[in-house]
């Protein structure tokens, strides 16, 4: 009686033990994969906007130095001299310019992408070192508000940065006023 008691016993035992079924297999897999393929998306995704971030800041800083550029233009023909600063703030036109960091007065390149020089670690208009970068960067001068004789007392500033991510056009846009001092 023992030995049919221990034989019984083995049988339910392998019985219960038999291993997985192939549902169970393949429901375990595919769990796994969604998990997977979750955290493949997030940092797909994060990877993505880290790309998204860093472009914009670029952008963002391009377009605060076409605003320094413009102001540093205004500050070089500020002097002494005031008929020197009225004339120069008189002949200011409303229209599209390009600056650089180094510009003295408005160019006209403004149609044609930016070059980054890796030595220098700036973007210029000038191709030669250089390598050519998305950015674009268009100054928009508008005459504003002139006193009661006349003069041009205030001149909006627009710089916009524009370029591509993926084929999409991208821009970004600063705004600022600058005002004659001598008025």
């Amino acid at each position: 009686m023992r030995h049919r008691e221990i034989k019984k016993l083995k049988k339910n035992i392998f019985k219960n033990n038999a291993g997985f079924s192939l549902l169970e297999v393949m429901v375990a897999i595919s769990i796994m994969t969604v998990g997977l393929g979750g955290a493949m998306a997030l940092i797909t995704m994060s990877m993505n906007a880290g790309v998204v971030s860093s472009d914009r800041l670029v952008a963002a800083n391009l377009a605060q130095e076409g605003i320094e550029v413009v102001r540093s233009i205004r500050d070089i023909n500020y002097t002494n001299d005031s008929v020197r600063w009225q004339t120069w703030y008189d002949n200011i036109s409303n229209g599209t310019y390009s600056v650089q960091f180094d510009s003295q007065d408005f160019g006209s390149s403004y149609g044609t992408p930016l070059y980054y020089h890796t030595s220098a670690g700036r973007y210029d208009y000038n191709a030669a070192g250089g390598i050519a970068s998305p950015y674009k960067r268009s100054i928009i001068l508008t005459r504003g508000q002139t006193d009661g004789s006349g003069k041009l007392i205030e001149l909006k500033v627009v710089c916009v940065v524009t370029w591509k991510d993926k084929s999409i056009d991208k821009s970004l846009t600063v705004e600022e006023r600058l005002w004659n001092w001598w008025r």
